[in-house]
């Protein structure tokens, strides 16, 4: 359970840029739409910008999450305990060891810091490897089209990654 809290929890910041592809992808439909000759991209054009938008995004939240607090002092993506231990935190908490239920939540989100920075590479290969077809089904797919390719994209890479990360902490 913890592997698969601290992966979601990598995985989140950078699939947290969708909106940045959503306007990306509105932005690419209205061009797409115009009959002004001037507007007219290639579809490999089109590829080329979206990959590289999305390689940003990801440059940007690695840079984001693998700083010191990165994860600990960000409300919107700090990990909390995993479920079962969240269960018995207030029991641990009113005996006396607030320090070390406080020392787990950092210790968890530490590692997802340190985390950050190989995630960047996994996102950035599978950006590399984006297909003129998958940019296509991006931009003309739903609202998460993007965020469900990179979802598919590399979470094997990020669970056999950060296996030893998370069991080391």
């Amino acid at each position: 359970m913890k592997k698969i809290i601290v992966v979601l929890a990598i995985v989140t910041p950078f699939l947290c840029y969708s909106q940045n592809l959503k306007d990306l992808k509105n932005k690419a439909e209205q061009k797409v739409a115009q009959p002004d000759s001037k507007t007219n991209f290639t579809e490999e054009e089109a590829a080329k910008a979206l990959r590289e938008a999305l390689k940003q995004g990801a440059e940007k939240g690695a840079a984001l999450v693998s700083k010191s607090d990165g994860y600990f002092g960000n409300p919107k993506i700090k990990i909390p305990l995993p479920p079962d231990a969240r269960q018995k935190e207030q029991k641990i908490r009113s005996m006396g060891l607030n320090k070390e239920v406080d020392d787990a939540l950092l210790s968890i989100n530490r590692a997802a810091e340190d985390a950050g920075a190989k995630a960047k590479d996994i996102f950035v290969k599978a950006i590399q490897n984006m297909t003129v077809r998958d940019a296509i089904t991006i931009v003309k797919g739903n609202e998460n089209a993007g965020t469900e390719y990179l979802k598919k994209q590399t979470t094997t890479a990020l669970q056999a990654d950060f296996k030893p990360v998370i069991q080391a902490s």
